[in-house]
């Protein structure tokens, strides 16, 4: 149900995986199905797009939770495994930008906001988010940020390009499917079958 090869047929128990896919589509304005964007490339829709980000951050989060490939080690922070795991057969990324992306996802998790202050190395970022055909996923300044909010803000800032980035975790959804269909999705490690059904479906009734 969950690691399935496409989205499931109506049931009584819902994956909250494919919930998930789902909801992120339909925030973003894709195809539930292929998950192709349904809107020209260059006439992106502006509303809920930081709406639709979160709900893909949340998607790697749960990948990174929930999975892992057979014979390829995840690491303890389940964000930072599913870009390790998932998305390097799509778009290999560096530790800087992987931390960086981790970053957007709690700035936009925890505050909804464009900051992550925080003395932890490579997480501390100011971010600006873009919408654009040729940037790259990120672009990190040198020197980085230090996390001080109370010094005076640097000029530069992390860029961030939410296009590649949904792409990316549309890409990510692929080779979930695709290692469902072949045998090498697992389990993460330490996650029992009861523990992943009863956290990752829920039941709907009627009435």
């Amino acid at each position: 149900m969950h690691g399935h090869a496409g989205p499931p047929v109506p049931q009584h128990y819902v994956s909250c995986f494919w919930s998930l896919v789902r909801d992120a589509r339909i925030v973003a304005k894709r195809d539930l199905e292929t998950g192709g964007p349904t809107y020209k490339e260059t006439d992106r829709p502006q509303e809920a797009i930081w709406g639709a980000s979160l709900l893909y951050m949340v998607l790697v989060d749960q990948m990174g939770t929930a999975f892992e490939l057979d014979g390829a080690s995840a690491g303890t922070q389940s964000f930072r495994s599913a870009l390790n795991l998932f998305a390097r057969p799509v778009l290999p990324l560096s530790a800087d930008e992987i931390n960086a992306i981790y970053a957007l996802r709690c700035s936009f998790a925890h505050d909804y906001s464009l900051v992550n202050s925080t003395t932890k190395p490579g997480l501390a970022h100011l971010f600006i988010v873009t919408w654009s055909l040729d940037r790259p996923l990120v672009d990190i300044p040198i020197p980085a940020w230090d996390g001080d909010t109370g010094a005076p803000l640097p000029p530069r800032r992390t860029i961030v390009n939410l296009k590649v980035l949904e792409e990316l975790v549309e890409g990510m959804v692929v080779v979930v499917q695709d290692a469902a269909r072949d045998g090498s999705l697992r389990l993460a490690h330490g996650m029992l079958v009861k523990e992943f059904t009863e956290r990752y479906s829920f039941g709907l009734t009627k009435g």
